[in-house]
């Protein structure tokens, strides 16, 4: 997968990653990730909380649940676009978070800091270009 576009009427805020979690949610019962931020206009926010696995498909695995192509590229495009090569880089970071409109609206994307290496992205594309694990 290659950088998203990122649309001009899109707003973008400095933030700086703070914390992350990758794992099972033994609540919902799926595999998913966090990441926080502290905003550069003051406050924290945070984006994640996607199903990264699905339920097996075959009847005698019921309850079980197998890895997607689509979180595999999930992780790796946040770790690329933070221009970091693990996981457990990623705080301290500086990134931009990319909204659709304003102030406290959900995070739809992150953008490399200016200055920094990364590859832009929207949360959306990973989906769009792995159709949740039936590319």
């Amino acid at each position: 997968m290659t950088g998203s576009t990122i649309p001009k009427y899109l707003f973008q805020e400095n933030a700086t990653i703070t914390r992350t979690t990758l794992g099972f949610d033994p609540e919902r019962l799926f595999f998913t990730f966090w990441v926080w931020v502290d905003l550069e206009g003051g406050g924290g926010h945070g984006f994640g909380d996607y199903a990264l696995d699905r339920p097996h498909p075959h009847p005698g695995h019921r309850g079980e649940r197998i890895p997607t192509e689509y979180g595999m590229q999930m992780i790796s495009a946040i770790i690329r676009a933070v221009g970091v090569n693990n996981w457990e880089e990623l705080v301290g970071q500086p990134i931009k978070v990319v909204r659709e409109a304003g102030e406290r609206t959900r995070i739809i994307g992150i953008v490399p800091a200016d200055g920094h290496s990364g590859v832009p992205l929207l949360f959306d594309d990973v989906a769009d270009a792995t159709r949740w694990g039936a590319a």
